[in-house]
């Protein structure tokens, strides 16, 4: 009902977000690797909680094996009550991400043009982490200013997460699905864990998953940011507190050239953040260098593996 009928008083939101990667090894009885995750420290790598090249190739795979099956508690429950072998899960992923389609159209409230919408869910994951123009997303029967209003009630409805440019004063957004486990059904299809995935896809999985990590660990997910230079040249996140640390996201290793750019033309930024498969390391005498310019600075590089996204911020405050 509207609120200004409801026969309530004061109201309190608050977002509950899916399982986060270090729930999912919880959930599945997964306690040491849990341990583990936890109780690693940047401050002394080396100490009790350091992580084994054991525990990494260990985390790293179930951190894969989260990257496809995402948090819905649905979803983990069907792969935990089957031992991994489920053939039930192409079915209840389906079916929940039609209730979720159903939800989004409930809250659009215009019928006579929801049919219109059926696979846009699978466009907005096709556009994640590219600046959203919404000229991609109109239809037949609706023009820009509907596919804005549309993307906007999907972030509303927490379905979409939004991602703004630092200090930009136009409206250069990006997008990415709440759950990583979602992104892969619409972007691969229903058999979760035997789909093939391509780098692209691959790529915007890593980085969605990643970011709904961070977002849990935010206050609000409107902390979270990306930059991008004149030149050209971005970072998937950034980040203003604890430090104000620049976030990127590869597949493998891959460079740093992109972080190096942001590092010399944010003259403030603390630290960068490289997400990768290797494992955690911090150089604190790290020279970042645009050579064509003569520019060049020293600054921490803190390398993570992907499955310590979730602790992203406790870590950059032990720096």
């Amino acid at each position: 009902m509207a609120l200004k009928n409801a026969a309530t008083g004061r109201k309190k939101y608050f977002d509950l977000y899916p399982v986060t990667f270090e729930e999912f090894l919880e959930a599945r009885g997964l306690h040491k690797e849990a341990g583990c995750l936890h109780g690693f420290s940047l401050k002394d790598p080396e100490a009790g909680g350091a992580i084994t090249a054991y525990f990494h190739e260990k985390l790293a795979t179930e951190f894969n094996v989260y990257l496809r099956l995402g948090g819905m508690p649905r979803i983990v429950d069907t792969y935990i009550e089957s031992a991994g072998q489920s053939s039930i899960l192409p079915e209840r992923i389906s079916d929940l991400v039609t209730t979720i389609e159903d939800n989004v159209k409930a809250v659009l409230g215009e019928r006579s043009k929801l049919y219109e919408y059926d696979e846009i869910l699978r466009r907005l994951a096709h556009l994640s982490m590219d600046t959203l123009k919404f000229s991609k997303l109109q239809v037949n029967h609706a023009g820009r200013a509907e596919a804005k209003k549309l993307v906007n009630k999907t972030v509303g409805a927490r379905v979409a997460h939004k991602v703004r440019l630092i200090d930009s004063e136009k409206d250069l957004s990006k997008y990415f699905l709440f759950d990583c486990g979602v992104l892969n059904y619409l972007l691969n299809g229903s058999d979760l864990l035997g789909s093939r995935i391509t780098s692209q896809h691959l790529a915007i999985g890593y980085e969605a998953a990643i970011g709904n990590e961070i977002i849990a660990s935010l206050p609000s997910r409107d902390d979270l940011f990306y930059w991008k230079s004149p030149r050209g040249a971005q970072v998937e996140y950034l980040l203003r507190s604890p430090l104000l640390a620049a976030i990127d996201v590869k597949t493998g290793t891959g460079d740093t050239r992109s972080l190096q750019s942001c590092a010399l033309f944010e003259p403030k930024l603390d630290c960068i953040v490289r997400f990768g498969a290797q494992p955690p390391l911090v150089d604190r005498n790290f020279t970042a260098k645009i050579t064509s310019l003569g520019l060049e600075r020293k600054i921490t590089l803190v390398n993570l593996p992907h499955y310590l996204g979730g602790r992203l911020r406790e870590l950059l405050a032990e720096i």
